[in-house]
């Protein structure tokens, strides 16, 4: 079964008010207050939409009430295409663990490279691309308002 891009997951999370993991795992409630994903336990799904091309993995528990953040383990192939900008409430902070991305951020674009950062508002359109010739790892967390 073909797993949805990241930002139609937060689109729709939106819209139904609730987040991103119970949709993709069907919910279940886990603890408030702490909440630890072992490896194995994340949800990692290989993106098969023809407008974006990346690999993911949630980094958190699926279907925890409460959270206000989702944390995500992007892969961005740089033979890819390159992603159609999207757009969805709240905000992102990306973190470049290995390799380069680009980051095409309202209409400008940015290198970013092992051990760089960016926050940015998620309302502005926005997408990544792998650059050089290694798979490029990013971690994301996207936050919601309350």
């Amino acid at each position: 079964s073909a797993v949805p891009s990241i930002g139609a997951v937060i689109q729709l999370s939106r819209v139904l008010g609730s987040k991103m993991a119970g949709l993709l795992h069907g919910g279940g409630t886990v603890s408030d207050s702490l909440t630890i994903c072992r490896s194995g336990e994340s949800l990692a799904g290989e993106q098969g939409d023809t407008e974006q091309s990346y690999a993911y993995a949630s980094l958190t528990r699926p279907g925890t009430a409460g959270h206000l953040m989702e944390p995500f383990l992007l892969s961005f192939d740089p033979v890819a295409k390159q992603g159609v900008p999207i757009t969805h409430d709240g905000q992102e902070f990306v973190y470049v663990v290995d390799g380069t991305i680009e980051l095409f951020y309202d209409g400008h674009s940015y290198r970013l490279e092992k051990g760089d950062s960016a926050y940015l508002d998620s309302s502005l359109p926005h997408t990544f691309h792998g650059l050089g010739e290694t798979v490029a790892k990013v971690l994301a967390v996207v936050s919601y308002s309350s």
